[in-house]
């Protein structure tokens, strides 16, 4: 998807955020005051951006990001234009007095602090490592998880993080043998860790990090339980020593692009380790992945169950004659909310470019709001794309105007629909 990058939240461990603490409830005349915040993907406070609830003045946000807007009527839709990116960000029945808006960032305005490390790594079965054979370094603090490959006898990282200038955490190293033709582990040849402090901008060689040859092995087992039309596609375990629900592990140790249901991986057995397991089924241009975790090195039966992705409804793919009261429809999946998205798809180029509608909402059915205070509209017989994105578990949208915005905390679900096309009405 392009246009507005509303890529996955980042990891946003030991931070804290408070929306304004002086959001009222309900009136004598049951309607609320809205006090929110409009802070980019880094939680940082956004400034005089507009935000409108329908049937409201535009207000504009204040220094530190916060807006209030009295007499509002919930459930209410909520309504930010992105006037540099071209975009609207919609949230469609919204009834929390207190919503944190989450925005795109300025690119050029990183707030990532940064390291660049490198050394050597001894042990396993040898380095150069062997044919048949992979090893893998990760830096794990409580601000990062950084992996990177090892193979040759050192290792190079640059690892990025939010918050303090040092970041003080452990360097893990792993060799494994695979399977030449499925490409999966067999057998643990190396394991070694060692502490490693980094300073934001710093540039040294950091400690050795030693892998002993013994590596107890797991075994985790289990099959995938997809819906009719849908094909497992990939499956992923992953690696960790600092977890929690919120942050799943980040060492990718396989990828199991097999298309079978039922799976038995090996796994290295290492104190303090925790594993989680991504899977992915397709069907076309459609997909909904799966995440598990919390997963010890010796799991069996575990089941992977992965609903069908939002299947659109209307209007049909091809569709002409769409203007600004149309309503998009599409098949439900259990405990979501959506993404709807739509966006210019043509070639011809206009200055300004036509908008792009980012609208989240926990029902199956939405429309574009009025966005003429934002000077928004679409061009009279342009092409677009729509596609409905899904997330889950979540029991209402309420849930994602928050710190987390739309990662579950723990297992989840995604999905993405198969995309359809459209032409603004003339």
């Amino acid at each position: 998807m392009k246009a507005v990058s509303l890529g996955s939240l980042l990891a946003l461990s030991g931070v804290v955020l408070m929306a304004c603490s002086d959001a009222s409830v309900s009136g004598p005349d049951n309607t609320i005051t809205v006090s929110g915040t409009v802070v980019d993907e880094y939680l940082r406070p956004q400034v005089s951006v507009g935000v409108l609830i329908e049937g409201r003045p535009l207000v504009l946000t204040d220094a530190n990001g916060h807006f209030t807007i009295s007499a509002v009527r919930a459930p209410y839709t909520l309504v930010t234009g992105l006037t540099s990116e071209r975009a609207a960000l919609i949230y469609a029945g919204l009834t929390r007095t207190d919503p944190l808006v989450v925005v795109p960032p300025d690119p050029l305005l990183s707030p990532f602090r940064g390291a660049y490390v490198w050394g050597d790594v001894y042990g396993g079965t040898g380095l150069p490592e062997p044919a048949n054979h992979r090893t893998s370094v990760l830096f794990e603090s409580h601000e990062t998880r950084w992996p990177g490959p090892a193979g040759v006898d050192h290792y190079t990282l640059q690892p990025q993080w939010l918050g303090p200038e040092t970041t003080v955490g452990t360097l893990h190293a792993l060799q494994w043998q695979f399977d030449p033709t499925s490409g999966l582990p067999v057998a643990y040849k190396g394991y070694g860790n060692t502490p490693l402090t980094l300073s934001n901008g710093g540039y040294s060689q950091g400690p050795p990090v030693t892998m002993a040859a013994t590596v107890p092995a797991g075994s985790i087992s289990g099959s995938v339980a997809v819906p009719d039309g849908f094909a497992v596609s990939a499956r992923i375990l992953r690696a960790g020593f600092e977890t929690s629900s919120a942050r799943p592990p980040a060492w990718m140790i396989l990828t199991d692009s097999g298309g079978a249901n039922s799976f038995t991986y090996v796994t290295p057995d290492l104190p303090g380790a925790m594993f989680s397991l991504t899977a992915r089924a397709v069907a076309g241009q459609a997909y909904t992945e799966v995440l598990r975790t919390g997963i010890g090195a010796n799991a069996a039966a575990i089941t992977l169950s992965i609903p069908a992705a939002p299947v659109l409804i209307a209007p049909e793919n091809g569709a002409s004659g769409i203007n600004s009261r149309t309503e998009y429809r599409w098949s439900r999946m259990t405990g979501a909310v959506y993404l709807l998205a739509i966006f210019y798809s043509g070639a011809e180029i206009y200055i300004p470019p036509p908008p792009s509608y980012y609208i989240f909402t926990s029902d199956t059915i939405a429309s574009i709001p009025d966005l003429s205070p934002f000077g928004l509209y679409s061009y009279s017989g342009t092409p677009h794309v729509w596609e409905v994105r899904a997330w889950a578990p979540f029991r209402s949208l309420d849930e994602i105007a928050a710190a987390t915005w739309f990662v579950p905390q723990g297992d989840g679900v995604s999905a993405v629909s198969a995309p359809r096309q459209f032409t603004v009405a003339r």
